[in-house]
């Protein structure tokens, strides 16, 4: 994914109705998505809807493609999605350096980034240090 770009799969509305693998995953990771939350390509907001819990404070849905970002607005607006979640189009390149996040999530998304290892770089320096 570039800076900016258009998501050309289609498979991110049948996805939403995996109801096995979305439980799946959010067994598994919700005990570790806390605090500050970036999600790195957002998509339509159904990993949001699917991790999102009591201990979040605030979430960054972050979507490159314009289009997919609208409807993640649209469910923040029409509060499908909880108030402190917040949207921003752009890529981690977009992203304030000086902002540190306390969980970053990518699902279903870094096999689309050309330069995973480059995000992955990224990622790690905005990634809060905590207490270790």
């Amino acid at each position: 994914m570039t800076e900016a770009s258009h998501y050309i799969g289609n498979e991110l509305e049948l996805f939403s109705h995996a109801h096995n693998w979305k439980g799946y995953y959010r067994k598994h990771l919700t005990p570790f998505i806390q605090g500050e939350v970036l999600e790195v390509g957002a998509g339509i907001g159904e990993t949001t809807a699917h991790l999102y819990n009591e201990t979040v404070t605030t979430w960054l849905c972050l979507e490159p493609d314009a289009s997919l970002a609208n409807k993640i607005e649209k469910k923040i607006n029409e509060k499908i999605l909880p108030t402190n979640c917040h949207l921003l189009i752009g890529t981690t390149q977009s992203l304030s350096p000086t902002k540190l996040y306390d969980t970053i999530v990518y699902i279903d998304v870094i096999e689309h980034i050309e330069n995973d290892i480059d995000e992955i770089d990224r990622a790690s320096a905005l990634l809060n240090p905590g207490d270790t």
